[in-house]
């Protein structure tokens, strides 16, 4: 028995580190945790009940109770990751959003020089500098007078966060 709560316990990490790291507290990460609760935890725990209501009639039926809840707990345990994924994902929205403004800085400097806001960010970034948000999703668009800055926001469905020069400030939109 111990070394079955042993092992439960090390599954249970092991999935939070997992949920956590991959699932950065992005929409799909919540989702999937609340998916993982629902469609195993609770029904590995129903069977768990069952069975164990049914050890006086079976003999192996106390031991697949056993097994249903600790599958059960390790299941309802990824909950548990939702709420450092979150604060993860706020970092990486900070962290974007920190870059875009540093960003906008830059753009300044070259309308400064130049009178114009760049058709494309090529001279002033490559593809693979920033944080990781900016890297995956970083839309410029620019008319010469103004330029907006947008990048996926990965807490919610559809949606992304937006900076323009005429108001210079964030918005979020989907």
């Amino acid at each position: 028995m111990r070394r079955l709560a042993a092992l439960a316990i090390a599954a249970s990490v092991a999935l939070n580190l997992l949920a956590t790291l991959l699932g950065r507290g992005s929409f799909v990460h919540f989702v999937g945790a609340i998916g993982v609760a629902a469609y195993i935890g609770i029904p590995a725990f129903i069977a768990g009940t069952l069975f164990y209501a049914l050890r006086s009639r079976y003999a192996r039926a106390r031991t697949i109770a056993t097994l249903a809840w600790t599958v059960s707990v390790i299941a309802l345990s990824v909950l548990i990751s939702i709420w450092p994924g979150r604060r993860l994902a706020a970092r990486d929205v900070a962290e974007a959003e920190a870059y875009c403004e540093r960003l906008a800085a830059k753009l300044d400097a070259v309308r400064q020089q130049t009178g114009r806001y760049p058709v494309d960010l090529s001279a002033l970034r490559s593809g693979t500098d920033g944080p990781r948000l900016v890297r995956e999703s970083l839309s410029y668009s620019s008319d010469g007078g103004e330029f907006e800055l947008t990048f996926n926001d990965p807490r919610e469905l559809m949606n992304d966060l937006a900076y323009r020069s005429s108001d210079r400030r964030w918005l979020s939109w989907d």
